[in-house]
């Protein structure tokens, strides 16, 4: 603006174009500021058209991509390929995200407070020292009314202000910020401005004071106390107290390659399925570990762009690899499962699962053979489903569960040898386990007279379809504390 060179336009509409490919809001913020911005420059006779296609036209070469995208999503058209790039058909446009609709007043407060404190996301800012530190803020405001007072100044006297640019990009940012789910990360376009009049309002204090030894003396203490926030923020940030205090982050998690390699190293039978501690994308981090490529993964995962049902599946299962925790344990794979997953730790342990200790992961696996066979002809009493010679009828017990034909299984069994009652009792029909549910037993205890053999009963529900080609049943029932189980055959007819 100051020397109106040929070239400078040029380089301004290329980084303009460029911009728009750092994040979404560019897309609204870039062009309420031009449309803003370039009438100004024309009524303070900084700009002509000569010097405005200058401006527009590498700009305009960078966006029309993006822009095609726009007019693809917004009327639901066909994603196309032109010239080799491809104008992209999204899976869920975005574009309700901002809008006057979100306005509120507490929308206006959550705005303010990821400008100058912090959100609730800790690998964006942290409430012990703010995104600018605290100290900012009143400078940051005197610096903004004395750059309003500036711009306006401009306005009447028709002359170019440099505070212009950042009082207008401060309110374009700020409103966008007050109309969508706000955070740091999603308005850290407005810290620009933010500095500059912070800057400008020290300096606009800093002239009230009589004497050049005088303000030398305030601006090294306003100086003497960044230096020491900066300090004991890195002490906060590096020193440990983060980690402590926010680790892991939410959305983000440790790498698996160290579990995987264990997991890989401890595995003696084939390949074993493998549950992975389900975090954000857990897949991602498989690929990352792994260094599968991304092509690889979508050949065997097909995804079906307009099934919503096939998207939400596609980053759960790959080669023997489960990327969720199953909410019935399969006693036939393995688990990798994050140290802060403490309930579902103490799940697989209860169930009688080894457990292997990496830097961020636990390993579990679980191993029949070092369980000692407790043996015994009435460990099971039956009650539904099974007769007295071990034998389940379909055409006699099937019935409809959830309207689904299917045997219910229901009778009560504890390890007599230890007098105890079983952790976990499943079912494998085939390579399919089910869990049998561990339920009360109020008749056991009042037949036996002891109060300890109320959690016997077991109850398991097993689709017919899953009968029909059978060849072996058989029931498992493990004591996890005393490392012993029970097995025995069930008959199909």
């Amino acid at each position: 603006m100051k020397n109106g060179r040929v070239k400078d336009f040029i380089l301004a509409g290329l980084f303009a174009g460029v911009l728009l490919y750092t994040y979404a809001i560019s897309y609204i913020v870039l062009l309420v500021f031009l449309c803003i911005m370039i009438p100004y420059l024309f009524y303070v006779k900084k700009l002509n058209f000569s010097r405005l296609l200058c401006l527009g036209i590498p700009m305009g070469m960078l966006a029309c991509p993006l822009i095609l995208v726009q007019i693809v999503n917004l009327f639901d058209l066909e994603e196309m390929n032109i010239w080799g790039i491809t104008i992209s058909k999204l899976f869920f446009y975005r574009g309700s995200d901002i809008s006057f609709s979100n306005l509120s007043l507490s929308s206006i407060i959550n705005c303010l407070r990821c400008i100058f404190g912090y959100d609730a996301l800790p690998y964006n800012s942290v409430a012990e020292y703010g995104t600018v530190y605290y100290l900012s803020i009143p400078f940051v405001l005197i610096g903004l009314i004395k750059c309003f007072y500036e711009f306006k100044k401009g306005i009447k006297e028709r002359t170019w202000k440099l505070e212009s640019i950042f009082v207008v990009w401060f309110l374009i940012m700020f409103v966008c910020g007050c109309c969508m789910e706000v955070n740091v990360n999603r308005v850290n376009g407005i810290y620009i401005s933010v500095l500059f009049f912070l800057v400008e309002g020290v300096v606009w204090l800093l002239s009230f004071w009589k004497g050049q030894k005088v303000q030398t003396y305030a601006l090294m203490g306003i100086t003497v106390a960044y230096v020491v926030l900066f300090i004991l923020f890195l002490g906060f940030y590096f020193g440990g107290g983060y980690q402590q205090k926010y680790e892991p982050l939410d959305f983000f998690n440790y790498s698996l390659e160290e579990a995987i390699e264990t997991q890989n190293r401890l595995q003696t039978v084939g390949d074993k399925t493998v549950y992975i501690g389900e975090v954000n994308q857990t897949y991602v981090y498989y690929l990352s570990a792994l260094q599968v490529s991304p092509y690889e993964y979508h050949a065997v995962n097909v995804l079906d762009e307009s099934d919503y049902e096939s998207i939400s599946e596609w980053g759960k299962t790959f080669s023997k690899y489960r990327f969720y925790l199953p909410e019935n344990i399969d006693f036939s794979a393995d688990y990798i499962v994050g140290k802060e997953d403490v309930a579902y730790c103490e799940k697989l342990e209860q169930a009688g699962f080894s457990k292997y200790e990496t830097e961020h992961y636990y390993i579990y696996q679980f191993d029949l053979n070092s369980f000692e066979r407790v043996e015994g002809n009435d460990m099971i009493q039956w009650n539904a489903g099974v007769n007295e010679t071990n034998t389940i009828v379909l055409n006699e017990v099937a019935q409809d569960v959830n309207d689904e034909p299917s045997v219910v299984l229901v009778g009560w069994t504890y390890n007599r040898k230890n007098d105890t009652v079983w952790d976990s009792v499943y079912i494998t029909i085939g390579e399919k386990e089910y869990i049998a549910e561990i339920i009360d037993r109020t008749d056991v205890v009042e037949l036996t007279g002891r109060e300890e053999l109320l959690r016997t009963g077991i109850l398991c529900i097993i689709p017919v379809k899953e009968l029909e080609d059978c060849t072996e049943i058989r029931i498992i029932c493990i004591d996890a504390l005393n490392e012993q189980f029970y097995q025995d055959d069930i008959f199909l007819q």
